[in-house]
């Protein structure tokens, strides 16, 4: 079964990490970082991979 589209909600047990999932099991945690470049987003990729990466942002 495919997804139609990307999925992103905050954890409400890490405020400021988000999940992002993109398949049935595919899911990664992500932080926005301090700005490397003068206005460009800086994103902190933390963990991918199944909904077991989950029990530990």
């Amino acid at each position: 079964m495919c997804r139609p589209g990307l999925r992103i909600k905050g954890l409400h047990v890490a405020p400021g990490v988000y999940e992002l999932t993109w398949a049935q099991n595919g899911r990664a945690t992500w932080q926005y970082g301090h700005e490397k470049t003068c206005g460009t987003r800086h994103f902190v990729w933390r963990r991918m991979g199944t909904h077991a990466i989950l029990t530990g942002p």
